[in-house]
């Protein structure tokens, strides 16, 4: 179970754009959990121990262009892996930014 977080600027360029490419400011978080049985709703699953964290930040790089940075927390306690700084989209990053936002009445 995951749910999508972004902050100010990444949420209204979101509401805004069809497009994935946020602009610098720019952050967005993934938040995965473990299941366990509802003990009050036959069937029903719901979040337990978060398994991890991820952030994706978007800054303007030296040359104007934009500069994707990725980190992870991950484990019982939550501990930080190893950031990394990518000049374009990888493979996790562009998956966590092209997930869509979704639509409350």
């Amino acid at each position: 179970m995951s749910t999508l977080y972004g902050n100010d600027v990444a949420v209204d360029y979101a509401r805004t754009h069809s497009q994935r490419d946020f602009p610098a400011g720019s952050v967005v978080s993934l938040v995965t959990w473990t299941q366990v049985e509802d003990s009050r709703w036959f069937g029903a699953k719901i979040p337990s121990q978060v398994k991890s964290v991820e952030f994706v930040t978007v800054s303007a790089g030296g040359n104007g262009d934009p500069q994707y940075s990725y980190e992870v927390y991950t484990g019982n306690p939550l501990k930080k892996a190893p950031s990394q700084v990518y000049g374009a989209p990888a493979e996790r990053i562009a998956y966590l930014l092209s997930s869509r936002a979704a639509v409350m009445p």
